[in-house]
């Protein structure tokens, strides 16, 4: 693809988001896709369009069936797929996880249905494209080669769907899972440049814009989709060790929603509640509470760049996890104990 290309897709894709900016009221009014305050832990005051998934949705789909038709060669590169039939399967199975999203948001499907749908469908996909499969996890911290084997299909769903879950659960104030896609789509990019990928920037950062607003929100659609997305991009770069980036590595970059929902699901055990009863136990929702919103930003975005920094300085993961459980920990008990 030459660069007189690459510009020409870019400006497509900025047209395209700005048509799709000026027609996000007509498109929610249309499909009656909103987020209606609860008064319990949903802390917006107005019904919000749940449009965000299938803003980005609607980029990354066009762009990937107009390559198909005029350059395939560049989702071959963009996916590491190199026939058109899996090709197809791999937009028919990340466009069935966003509907899966989508109707939730519309018609709502308990927990239990939806994770057993996401489960069967990536377990499926893993187990028929080879290179999402994970045979070996690789361990800089301490140097050590780990073997999956019948564990190489079982072991990549389990994870992508934690992370799911967990995403979907951490997608609480505006703009934090705005911030957490778009640093981990950024390092990917660094990691090995890639025009879906770049075109998933692009489209994030539009939605951060109506997002920081409070006029859009991601809804279950677009956590499912990107956490998808983003988790299939982490295991290929792992496996063909892009920029040497191994698995203690992609842990810390994932941890942050993940470590927050395992608390969350400790604390409703312990309450003998359901746990997937909603609440406002989450780490945004108290340091919210505390410090206030665009302090609560800071903190959050704080969180999202150690792994980052870890990675460029060449920090042992160990040491950056440690760290990183230090300071959740010590906010958390901050916020809760310590009076002002």
């Amino acid at each position: 693809m030459t660069f007189e290309d690459s510009i020409s897709y870019l400006f497509f894709v900025l047209i395209l988001n700005f048509f799709l900016i000026t027609k996000i009221s007509w498109i929610a009014k249309k499909i009656n896709v909103y987020d209606e305050p609860d008064n319990l832990r949903k802390i917006h005051n107005t019904p919000t369009p749940l449009l965000g998934g299938l803003f980005i949705y609607i980029n990354f789909l066009l762009l990937s069936i107009f390559f198909f038709f005029f350059d395939i060669n560049v989702l071959i590169n963009s996916f590491w797929i190199s026939e058109s039939f899996t090709i197809v399967f791999f937009i028919l199975i990340f466009s069935i996880i966003f509907l899966i999203g989508f109707y939730d948001d519309v018609y709502s499907i308990s927990p239990k249905t939806r994770i057993l749908m996401l489960s069967l469908i990536i377990y499926f996909f893993i187990y028929l494209n080879d290179i999402s499969q994970i045979n070996n996890l690789y361990f800089i911290s301490i140097e050590e080669i780990f073997k999956l084997d019948r564990l190489k299909i079982l072991f990549p769903t389990f994870c992508i769907i934690i992370l799911m879950i967990s995403c979907n659960l951490y997608d609480g104030i505006n703009f934090q899972s705005f911030l957490f896609y778009f640093i981990n789509f950024c390092f990917l990019y660094y990691l090995n440049p890639n025009i879906l990928i770049l075109i998933i920037i692009i489209s994030l950062l539009f939605f951060g814009y109506l997002n920081f607003k409070g006029k859009i929100f991601l809804g279950d659609s677009g956590v499912y989709f990107l956490s998808f997305i983003l988790a299939y991009y982490f295991v290929i770069y792992f496996n063909y060790q892009f920029e040497l980036i191994y698995a203690d590595q992609v842990f810390l970059f994932l941890l942050f929603p993940v470590l927050d929902s395992f608390r969350v699901f400790i604390l409703r055990l312990i309450k003998n509640k359901n746990i997937f009863t909603p609440d406002q136990n989450h780490f945004h929702h108290i340091i919210l509470k505390r410090f206030g919103y665009k302090i609560s930003i800071v903190i959050l975005l704080s969180f999202n760049l150690i792994p980052v920094l870890s990675y460029f300085y060449f920090i042992n993961p160990i040491y950056t996890l440690i760290l990183f459980l230090f300071l959740y920990l010590s906010i958390l008990f901050f916020s809760r104990v310590v009076k002002i």
